[in-house]
């Protein structure tokens, strides 16, 4: 299968585009940042560019089947959540409904639920975005969610919305937990 990653030189998006490869499946990895392991390893295409280049994202999602998208920048202002990765967040969508892709999967975050009022959390619990820790990142990505349905309904891309709990790595810590995941 032919993967493109967004975001593929990330924390989790290195370990994916690894397993991925050592899978078989033939793995393109666009990111605004370059990690050595990512552009030394032989068996994966990377391609630097930004999300907000339109050209370069319909360029490289040309030919590839399903697209992990895990770029987002963390960022607290309103200026870089809603220009920089919305902006990218749309090129992808339209660049992958445009292309025909088989799937799309979004990366998202728990941090949408905002302060937890049920417990456990489960993907019926309320989005309290207010009551987040980072609120403008929660409203950020539940925006990129809201967008993720709206171009499954409009335009037939088929996505999955992925809200992660906590993240593992070797600078993030923790383990990965998923908790809600929506096939659109």
């Amino acid at each position: 299968m032919k993967i493109l990653i967004a975001g593929g030189a990330g924390e989790v998006g290195t370990y994916l585009a690894r397993d991925f490869s050592n899978w078989g499946h033939q793995v393109t990895v666009i990111d605004r940042v370059t990690r050595p392991e990512i552009v030394e390893d032989r068996s994966i295409t990377y391609l630097h560019g930004n999300l907000t280049d339109a050209a370069f994202v319909d360029k490289s999602i040309q030919g590839m089947e399903v697209v992990l998208h895990l770029a987002w920048s963390f960022a607290d202002d309103a200026a870089t959540i809603f220009g920089e990765d919305i902006e990218g967040h749309i090129n992808l969508l339209e660049a992958a409904s445009s292309a025909r892709v088989r799937h799309l999967v979004y990366t998202s975050t728990a941090t949408v639920y905002g302060r937890a009022v049920l417990h456990p959390v489960t993907e019926t619990h309320p989005c309290l975005l207010g009551e987040a820790r980072k609120p403008l990142y929660a409203l950020g990505k539940f925006t990129a969610e809201e967008l993720c349905r709206f171009y499954s309904k409009e335009r037939g891309l088929s996505a999955t919305i992925f809200r992660f709990w906590w993240a593992f790595g070797d600078t993030i810590g923790g383990a990965i937990y998923g908790i809600w995941s929506e096939n659109l």
